[in-house]
């Protein structure tokens, strides 16, 4: 069995931490210095590490949620471990770091553990390091699922507290802020406009009926003109698809649509 708490310079069970301990620790860190972290497999007898990895302020926390680069290794263990109720640990290895620092150790930290891509270890990571923040700066974003948020008037640090305060699924609250929601917005961008009018405004009326489908369109049966194929076929005696089927066919010339 290797001793990966060795490894890492890491004492024992007492340098791993919880998520509600990792993000105290991360308060006192300075916002423009990287740190080098291991998230932990608790559903192990002696735990082992799953991921290390790089990166400043919340970015540990990126790895909880899904993304748009899905590490399918990663997020089968953290599937398997929440299906037998544990959540992952964790500890820091490095911290108040420059970038290169922090991607020297990170690199060293991989190779020594061994991923399970190369069938050297059991680490998730894809890559042999150095690449993470790299790929952030370029989208010049950082992860939704990391910033503090403010939910109906209430902040939060992280999304995933604000949806369980709230009784939501994250998606839900992230959805609200990009809807201009008022009191739903990430603290780092502030309140987004409304991109929807109020409802039963002029502006909602006329985008419901620019939404209307066929049915709420004007027909003519045999000189008759209908409000719409419904009306046309309670009048008639026939079913609704009968009428829609003859006017959109265009083969009978007394069953005309209206536009």
């Amino acid at each position: 069995m290797r001793n990966f708490f060795k490894i890492l310079g890491i004492e024992g069970w007492r340098n791993l931490m919880t998520q509600d301990d990792l993000l105290e620790r991360l308060r006192s860190h300075s916002a423009d210095r990287h740190y080098v972290y291991v998230i932990w497999r608790a559903d192990k007898p002696n735990v082992e590490p799953m991921y290390v990895g790089k990166g400043k302020g919340r970015r540990v926390f990126c790895h909880l949620y899904k993304s748009e680069n899905v590490n399918r290794i990663k997020s089968s263990i953290l599937q398997k471990m929440r299906r037998k109720g544990f959540e992952p640990i964790f500890s820091i290895i490095g911290d108040e770091m420059t970038d290169d620092q922090a991607i020297e150790l990170e690199i060293s930290m991989i190779s020594e553990i061994g991923r399970i891509v190369t069938k050297t270890g059991p680490l998730a990571n894809i890559t042999a390091g150095g690449e993470g923040q790299a790929s952030t700066r370029a989208r010049g974003t950082r992860h939704g699922q990391a910033r503090a948020v403010f939910a109906n008037h209430q902040r939060f640090d992280l999304l995933a507290d604000a949806a369980r305060a709230l009784g939501v699924y994250p998606s839900a609250i992230h959805k609200r802020i990009n809807a201009g929601w008022p009191g739903y917005y990430y603290e780092d961008q502030g309140q987004l406009p409304r991109n929807r009018p109020e409802k039963h405004s002029p502006e909602h009326i006329a985008k419901m009926r620019g939404n209307c489908t066929n049915r709420s369109k004007k027909v003519v049966v045999d000189g008759v003109t209908y409000r719409s194929f419904s009306a046309a076929a309670k009048h008639m005696g026939v079913s609704y698809s009968t009428i829609r089927k003859r006017c959109l066919g265009g083969g009978d010339p007394k069953y005309q649509l209206i536009d």
